[in-house]
Formats: C-alpha cells, structure tokens, sequence
C-alpha cells in the first residue's frame, strides 16, 4: 500500500507519495526575493529555515495565479524548498500495482509515473526531476 497525497496544478492532478514530503504549511508568510526567477514566489521561515517557494503551476506551464494557503515541502538530502500548488487533496491509499510508468515521460512537468484513482489520473511528481528542473532555474545566465 502507497499514500499519495495529490494536489491541483491548473486542470491536472499530481502527487507526491507520503514519503516524499516532510510536512505540510499552512499559511506561511511569503517574503519577496529580489531577483529571484520568475517561477520563484519568495522564501518562507520553516523553523527558522529560510526556504525559498516554488511556483510549481507556474513552473510547469500554468498561468500565474493565487495558489492554495497550504504549501509543501517536500524531503530533500540536498536542500529544502517548499512548493506552492494550486489546491492541496485528501491523502489516498492505492495498491503498488496500481502505479504505471508513463508511456511518454512528463520531462517537462517531471513525471514519469501515473496512478489511475477513481475515473481521474494522478500524475506522480518525481522529485529528481524536479530538483534538477530547479537547478536550471538557479544557474547563472552570465552577460
């Protein structure tokens, strides 16, 4: 058995396994980062971390709008950040079995496996994809 916590991101559905996320925030102050990249909304204080947000619809493709009051920050070895998504769901529980890889790899939204729940697709967030994504985002452009 798998929990999976999914969340909206423009008309999709996504998730992360329980496993993945260290907690969840409910609304944080989010403290503007000048020159941050765009997909970028500021940082947060986590217990007295400083953690900058990610604009995770925003980076995925979406239009810019009002994201939902909680946040998520996921585990990470290397670094933390929080993701702010458009609406935050009920954790699931679902079968191993019941996860698929994807037939086309979501590169661009850093999916490569899918969950079939009750008539809807949940796209599963791979979190290396994510942070390499992020990586990108934070690269000196030079000039």
């Amino acid at each position: 058995m798998v929990q999976i916590l999914p969340f909206q991101l423009g008309e999709g559905l996504y998730g992360l396994e329980l496993t993945q996320i260290q907690q969840l925030v409910d609304e944080p102050r989010v403290f503007y980062l000048p020159g941050a990249p765009e997909e970028v909304l500021g940082a947060i204080n986590l217990h007295g971390r400083i953690l900058p947000v990610l604009d995770l619809p925003q980076l995925f493709g979406f239009a810019k709008g009002e994201r939902a009051k909680r946040m998520i920050v996921p585990t990470d070895q290397d670094g933390v950040l929080a993701l702010a998504v458009d609406r935050v769901h009920s954790v699931l529980n679902a079968a191993s079995p019941m996860i698929k890889p994807c037939q086309n790899v979501f590169a661009k939204e850093c999916v490569t496996d899918v969950l079939d729940w009750d008539g809807k697709r949940i796209r599963l967030v791979d979190l290396n994809m994510l942070r390499e994504r992020v990586g990108q985002l934070c690269e000196p452009t030079g000039g």
